[in-house]
């Protein structure tokens, strides 16, 4: 955590699956993931497994944060490796992880939508809904 790197790839595939296996053993018609996928090979596994999950990836949400934005957050959680290096780190890693797996999504036809992830958490979770209910999704 102190060097702003992730959890590796396997390990969190690996949850992941776990995961959908037990949401679908449970009987869980829909399931909303966060923070996943990080990286490219993550996004193809998912695509891939859609259908030993008896899942579809109806909808990719992506968050659109300033990072000033970020930074005042950051701050105000308090954790000692949220330096701003830590952080200019982990933005650098996102960015070149997260447009090819947004680019891999587009020619899969996948789905997404850009919602503001500023202001109050409820109006960002208000943001959310919007864009489910225009997907036909809530």
């Amino acid at each position: 955590m102190k060097t702003g790197a992730l959890v590796p790839v396997e390990k969190i595939s690996e949850i992941m699956g776990d995961a959908l296996s037990r949401a679908g053993q449970a009987g869980i018609n829909k399931v909303i993931v966060d923070g996943f996928p990080r990286e490219l090979s993550q996004a193809k596994w998912l695509v891939d497994a859609q259908a030993q999950h008896s899942r579809a990836i109806d909808l990719v949400v992506v968050l659109e944060v300033p990072r000033s934005e970020l930074q005042k957050r950051l701050e105000v959680r308090g954790r000692l490796d949220d330096t701003p290096e830590v952080i200019d780190e982990r933005l650098r890693i996102y960015r070149s992880e997260m447009y090819p797996i947004l680019s891999y999504f587009t020619e899969q036809g996948i789905n997404i939508v850009h919602v503001d992830g500023t202001g109050t958490v409820g109006q960002v979770h208000d943001r959310i809904v919007e864009e489910l209910v225009a997907c036909h999704l809530a």
